[in-house]
């Protein structure tokens, strides 16, 4: 394991937001991000895109790093970063909103609540090995959700989306590799109960550091 740490800051957030918080929360951010979450048509879906950018504000605090959220650029593929020396990666399903956030690499990470969905719809997106071991496991469409989150955290380290979905695959001669658009990414699941898959990218083998947190925390960071 190598010296460098990712951050992962998490809320699990089950009911809606009282219109008072939403509001509390939506004024501490930069006018420019108030707007976007403003144009979501589905409230949950804005509830979490507006926790994450309260996850990363809580984090620039604890972290003793000197950045506002007007800080936030996009790089060339409209990715989200703060420099070339600080990371960043959020993700939301289910319940659950998740930050990852580390220096000197890049970061990826995604989430997903289990469903049922016709999963021979997406097998061009997986190797021969991938989609044998998803169906040869004990629970198939857990297994699919697992390999998921790996090809999602790491197109979202890249920063291309799906456009290189069918480029990403696991390495199986490897310890917790996956392979990216030709780059080796390092990948470790994040388990966070029974019907959810998790996971974290990573240019660097990484120790990673879980923080759960609460609406009162992120009130009071």
């Amino acid at each position: 394991m190598g010296n460098k740490v990712i951050d992962i800051y998490f809320i699990k957030q089950t009911d809606t937001l009282d219109e008072a918080l939403f509001h509390f929360f939506l004024a501490e951010l930069p006018e420019k991000l108030q707007q976007e979450i403003k144009n979501y048509k589905h409230r949950k879906a804005a509830e979490q895109t507006l926790l994450g950018k309260i996850l990363l504000r809580y984090a620039f605090h604890q972290l003793g790093f000197s950045f506002q959220l007007e800080d936030i650029q996009t790089d060339k593929k409209e990715r989200p970063f703060i420099n070339d020396s600080i990371d960043f990666n959020l993700s939301h399903s289910g319940d659950y909103v998740l930050l990852a956030i580390t220096t000197h690499q890049k970061v990826g990470i995604d989430v997903e609540k289990h469903r049922t969905i016709s999963k021979e719809l997406f097998q061009r997106y997986f190797s021969e090995q991938e989609w044998h071991t998803i169906l040869n496991a004990a629970n198939p469409n857990s297994a699919f959700f697992d390999f998921w989150v790996m090809k999602e955290s790491a197109i979202k380290w890249d920063g291309r989306g799906v456009e290189i979905l069918s480029q990403t695959y696991k390495n199986y001669a490897a310890v917790q590799q996956v392979i990216c658009a030709g780059n080796t990414l390092i990948y470790q699941p994040i388990f966070l109960e029974t019907m959810y898959s998790a996971g974290v990218c990573s240019t660097e083998q990484s120790m990673l550091k879980l923080t759960k947190l609460s609406i009162s925390d992120l009130q009071n960071p």
